[in-house]
């Protein structure tokens, strides 16, 4: 995708410079970021499957679709990093500078993280008695969009709005956070962090080993490890992780989840880096086998903390990013090499997966506070208007994707 390699500073699920040769990389993005607002909507309908909706118990054992999407964004950051940093290093990067930006980064999505996990316990937001905690949410959204915002049309004009904008988001912003109060009447606090600051916290020591390893896969398999032996220290007897420090539970973020995108990260050293591996046979056999291992060491844990996610068991994460990479691989096949060509508007939807998902949480606050919830309810009427409206949903948001992108804010996290 030649977007985003002219711009190297983008971030670690948001740029590459695959070209043709990867377009499974863009597809498998764009296709998490599809399976993830259709999941949601899908399971927020009475009758759907249990396969599409998360497992309701910290003692509930499996794995459902629901329960694979972020994991599968969080092996996409690893699966990403070494893309990343490859187009950094072409335009003359350093490890500090390339550790920096890989921190700034980081920074960006666990501030936006702690305002989203925030929102819904807002009271009064902007001292609006009465005003619902959706009109704050759909602010620190839409401003979020703007602070980052880089408009892809790249005129004097769009520019100068593009600035404008930016002016406006940091002052609405700082202004969301100042006016911000519980019911209890607190402030802001770290919570869980969110998916996004989860995966900020991820990234961060995901970066470290891409950028200090040099894509050498050998360090990068005894980080695997060491980060599962993370969650097995912070593991109560019964499964359930201890160690929780100011909204950290160390088990889950630097144990399962960092050992979800570092199995990413194996795969992006075959595709780019000092240690890529050209030949498109080796490098898919290689893969696979990587893949192979993963779910046999899933296998291997399963017994002793189980499958699930709110326990973020390594047997889930393993399993999850198995299946991941599994998906990555059949994309390889059809996609790269140019045997077959590439869906242009997944592809275009993987180059910014974050602003997706933005764009989505935005466009659901919106639609909460119009009270136009009609879509919500056209699925009690049976599995077909369940699937129907799911997918229409899935595609608004990804028509509101397309716009953005052509038009801004298409923003660069």
């Amino acid at each position: 995708m030649s977007s985003a390699s002219s711009d190297p500073a983008r971030s670690d699920l948001a740029s590459s410079d695959l070209g043709a040769r990867h377009a499974s990389v863009d597809v498998l993005r764009g296709a998490v970021a599809v399976l993830m607002v259709f999941g949601w909507h899908l399971s927020t309908l009475p009758d759907a499957p249990a396969v599409w909706k998360h497992l309701a118990a910290p003692t509930d054992e499996g794995l459902t679709i629901a329960d694979a999407v972020f994991p599968a964004f969080l092996f996409l950051v690893g699966l990403s990093t070494p893309l990343a940093e490859a187009a950094q290093r072409r335009a003359g990067a350093s490890l500090r500078r390339v550790l920096q930006r890989a921190a700034v980064r980081a920074l960006a999505l666990l501030a936006i993280g702690v305002l989203m996990v925030n929102a819904p316990l807002v009271a009064a937001p902007f001292g609006w008695q009465g005003a619902p905690w959706r009109l704050w949410s759909a602010v620190v959204l839409a401003a979020v969009l703007a602070v980052w915002n880089r408009n892809p049309l790249r005129t004097e004009r769009a520019e100068r709005l593009a600035s404008a904008a930016r002016a406006v988001g940091f002052v609405a912003l700082g202004a969301a956070a100042l006016t911000y109060r519980r019911a209890d009447g607190g402030w802001l606090r770290p919570e869980w962090w969110g998916i996004l600051g989860v995966i900020g916290w991820v990234s961060l020591p995901v970066a470290a080993v891409s950028a200090v390893t040099r894509g050498r896969r050998g360090p990068i398999v005894l980080a695997l490890f060491a980060a599962l032996g993370v969650y097995c220290a912070a593991a109560s007897p019964d499964g359930a992780t201890r160690a929780r420090v100011f909204g950290f539970d160390f088990g889950s973020i630097f144990g399962t989840h960092t050992a979800i995108a570092l199995a990413g990260l194996f795969v992006g050293t075959l595709l780019a880096g000092p240690t890529q591996v050209r030949d498109a046979t080796r490098r898919l056999w290689t893969a696979a086998a990587w893949l192979a291992g993963v779910a046999a060491l899933g296998a291997a844990l399963a017994p002793a903390f189980g499958v699930n996610k709110l326990r973020a068991t390594p047997a889930w994460g393993l399993y999850a990013a198995a299946l991941t990479g599994g998906a990555w691989l059949a994309a390889a096949l059809l996609y790269d090499g140019g045997r077959v060509r590439a869906p242009l508007w997944l592809r275009r939807i993987g180059e910014n997966p974050l602003a997706v998902y933005l764009i989505y949480q935005l466009a659901l606050d919106v639609l909460m506070l119009t009270g136009r919830t009609e879509v919500f309810t056209l699925g009690h009427r049976g599995p077909v208007l369940a699937v129907l409206t799911s997918l229409a949903f899935a595609a608004a948001v990804g028509a509101l994707a397309a716009l953005a992108r052509r038009y801004g804010p298409w923003p660069r996290l």
